[in-house]
C-alpha cells in the first residue's frame, strides 16, 4: 500500500479506523514529508503519539481489511499469469472485476468501484 492508494481509499470513504498501519504527511515549510507508522503488535491511538496531533493521517489497510470492506459482495482475489510471463491480480464481485498489477491495487479499485456515488 502506498500513499497514493491510501489517499484514493480515503476519498472513496474507506473507514479510517484501521489499526495496523498509517500513512502520515506533515508539511515542513515548502516540503511535504511522508512517513509510515506500523503497529502490528498492538493497537494505538493518536494520543499515544503526541507529535502526530494535527497531522494528516490516512489509514493504510492490509488485504484482510480491504476484503472485509468489499463484503458481502466480494467473491475472489485471483492471480493470473499471462502467456508473456507477466502477472495480474483480479478482485471480483458478481458483475465486476478489477484487474491490476498487485492484489492491493486490485482490491483498492474494487472498493472504489463498489462505493462510487
Amino acid at each position: 500500500m502506498n500513499y497514493k492508494l491510501a489517499k484514493r481509499l480515503q476519498k472513496a470513504g474507506f473507514p479510517q479506523d484501521t489499526l495496523l498501519s498509517y500513512h502520515c504527511s506533515k508539511n515542513l515549510g515548502d516540503k511535504k514529508v511522508k512517513w509510515i507508522i506500523q503497529s502490528t503488535n498492538y493497537p494505538f491511538i493518536i494520543g499515544d503519539f503526541p507529535n502526530l496531533k494535527g497531522k494528516t493521517i490516512i489509514a493504510c489497510p492490509n488485504l484482510e481489511e480491504l476484503i472485509k470492506e468489499c463484503e458481502p459482495r466480494f467473491l475472489a482475489l485471483t492471480r493470473y499469469e499471462k502467456i508473456d510471463g507477466t502477472v495480474e491480480w483480479g478482485a471480483c464481485v458478481t458483475n465486476y472485476e478489477a484487474m491490476e498489477k498487485t492484489p492491493t491495487e486490485a482490491l483498492v479499485n474494487l472498493y472504489i468501484k463498489l462505493n462510487e456515488k
